[in-house]
């Protein structure tokens, strides 16, 4: 991938800011997830040299509404659930265990859960979370950040989605990732990428290119999602051109984490893809 092509990608505050009004609902409605995907000829996998399954740990809290499952010795699945109608919905984020502590990719849906799980991750990982990255401002995705902060962690943005969280009431998030997409913790690197508008304005990726995993947050779809769920804030229009831009950067990806539902590798990029085409018809 060439940095240029990532570069003239970077988040702006144009017009949109001033007459985008986010809902601070979650990202994916329960009938878009729930059910496997139907009519679709693209085939989900798990890549196994990332997903080691012999390896892995699952750990859930009492009431099944925390679930933590490592995925290598790097990288470990946060999925929390809140109750949306009748149904559980769950959110995924990403840990990612560096040699200098954790990171956080997204938090739980609210300081609830958050709390929770950073007990969790005290008892079962055992590391410091020394880093937050929030990748765009609904609560499936910042949440908690309260509690991150109470904690003395660092909470990073881009600065759309920092004025977009103050102005929804939540704590602002740093946002510095417009200026420095990338950087290191220990001796793992970390890439965030705009691919334009799509779930919502401001939603980034992350990329960790020492495992080629892409954490493609709300922009990209489960596996097991049959259409592109909470759409309120979504620029339908423009969503299928930005998935594109990630086929193109990321055509390396050997793993790829959706904000809900089941992951998967490279080919859960174009089932999204697949699933907003279809929408138009």
């Amino acid at each position: 991938m060439k940095k240029h092509a990532r570069d003239r990608k970077r988040i702006t505050l144009g017009a949109a800011v001033l007459v985008l009004s986010m809902l601070a609902a979650g990202c994916s409605q329960a009938a878009g997830m729930q059910l496997k995907p139907k009519g679709t000829t693209t085939e989900i996998k798990v890549e196994q040299s990332v997903a080691v399954a012999t390896a892995a740990k699952t750990f859930t809290n009492k009431d099944n509404t925390i679930q933590l499952k490592q995925l290598s010795d790097k990288l470990w699945i946060q999925t929390t659930y809140k109750d949306i109608g009748d149904q559980k919905v769950p959110s995924n984020g990403l840990i990612v265990s560096t040699e200098a502590g954790l990171v956080l990719l997204d938090t739980a849906w609210d300081d609830t859960l958050m709390q929770e799980v950073m007990t969790m991750i005290n008892q079962h990982i055992q590391k410091k979370v020394v880093l937050a990255v929030i990748t765009h401002a609904h609560m499936d995705r910042i949440g908690g950040i309260k509690t991150l902060l109470d904690q003395g962690i660092k909470v990073q943005s881009s600065s759309l989605t920092a004025r977009l969280a103050l102005k929804q009431g939540y704590p602002e998030p740093s946002g510095v990732l417009d200026e420095n997409p990338k950087f290191q913790v220990g001796e793992t690197e970390f890439e965030t990428y705009y691919p334009g508008a799509g779930h919502t304005v401001d939603n980034l990726v992350v990329w960790l290119p020492q495992t080629k995993t892409l954490f493609g947050g709300c922009v990209v779809l489960g596996s097991d999602a049959t259409k592109p769920g909470n759409t309120d804030d979504a620029y339908i229009a423009q969503w299928p051109d930005s998935v594109r831009q990630l086929m193109t950067t990321y055509k390396e990806a050997k793993f790829v984490i959706p904000g809900h539902g089941t992951w998967g590798d490279y080919s859960l990029l174009q089932h999204t893809l697949d699933l907003l085409l279809a929408q138009r018809t």
